[in-house]
């Protein structure tokens, strides 16, 4: 039997707007309509992308986040361009007046889209011999199986001093 919510829990997931993508899986939006969480339902497995239910699941395996909650309630809304996946405010970052997604936020988006593997692998360490230069290769699947790649690339004269330490975590 799942763990009893507090009623105010129960409450905001009233007022969340629930998007059905499949049989088992559901866009929950914030309370701040700025950000889409995934919820999956799979043979009574309940699941959700926020750090709410990332956290609190680790000490209570019954744990329901508020949209998990929602997603039960079964106010289910149609999709339409509206309620795309979003992008948080929370994740762009101003340097030298241009506007940059965190690599936090694009991982959130993908999740929100459904992304089905992200794959990252080293193809340059970082050695003297090569200037400190990191370069690595990305590969995501969409969920039309669609194949993205990038590749990134780290050295100590392209990246700020206060990261030149990591610069394989950069790349």
């Amino acid at each position: 039997m799942p763990a009893k919510q507090p009623v105010n829990k129960q409450t905001n997931a009233d007022d969340l707007k629930v998007y059905k993508i499949s049989d088992t899986q559901y866009f929950v939006e914030s309370s701040k309509e700025k950000i889409l969480y995934k919820v999956n339902r799979n043979n009574g497995t309940d699941s959700c992308t926020c750090a709410d239910y990332t956290v609190s699941v680790q000490k209570d395996g019954n744990y329901r986040c508020k949209h998990i909650l929602a997603a039960l309630n079964g106010n289910v809304q149609k999709m339409n361009a509206d309620s795309k996946p979003k992008l948080n405010d929370q994740f762009i970052i101003t340097i030298k007046g241009s506007e940059f997604v965190k690599y936090s936020g694009l991982l959130d988006l993908a999740h929100q889209k459904g992304i089905q593997t992200l794959k990252v692998e080293p193809v340059q360490f970082p050695t003297k011999e090569n200037g400190m230069e990191a370069i690595c290769k990305a590969t995501l699947e969409s969920p039309e199986n669609d194949i993205y790649i990038e590749w990134g690339d780290a050295n100590p004269v392209n990246v700020n001093k206060m990261v030149v330490n990591h610069i394989l975590r950069i790349a």
